[in-house]
């Protein structure tokens, strides 16, 4: 490879380490809270989300509570894409999808049920 050849290949490394997934271990500021939605087959349950949980409140029983293990943030067909990875109770690890729209005061919809809408709640 020729020094030309070697310096554009050493300038493109920042740019395509740039264009990656970004990682962390606690969620996002702009996640942080109680999300619902209106939709009827999800009445009296909720997703809550802290820096280090994701809450899973369910319409019979207590919440559950996971730690997390890692947050992936990515960007897929002009939507921003979160992935949660936490443990389950067993320890095994489970990933939880969606994707996140901050206009309006910021929308859930998870990448499975791309048609229903979360929000998050006021305290």
């Amino acid at each position: 490879m020729n020094f030309t050849g070697l310096l554009i290949a050493l300038l493109m490394v920042p740019v395509l380490v740039g264009c990656g997934p970004e990682k962390t271990k606690t969620i996002p500021e702009e996640l942080l809270g109680t999300w619902k939605t209106s939709d009827p087959k999800y009445a009296d349950t909720y997703l809550g989300l802290t820096r280090d949980t994701i809450i899973f409140g369910l319409a019979e029983g207590p919440p559950k509570v996971h730690p997390v293990v890692a947050v992936e943030k990515t960007q897929e067909k002009g939507n921003l894409l979160y992935g949660i990875e936490y443990q389950g109770e067993e320890r095994e690890s489970y990933k939880f999808s969606f994707y996140y729209d901050a206009s309006g005061g910021g929308t859930l919809q998870w990448k499975n049920q791309p048609g229903i809408a979360w929000t998050k709640q006021q305290p």
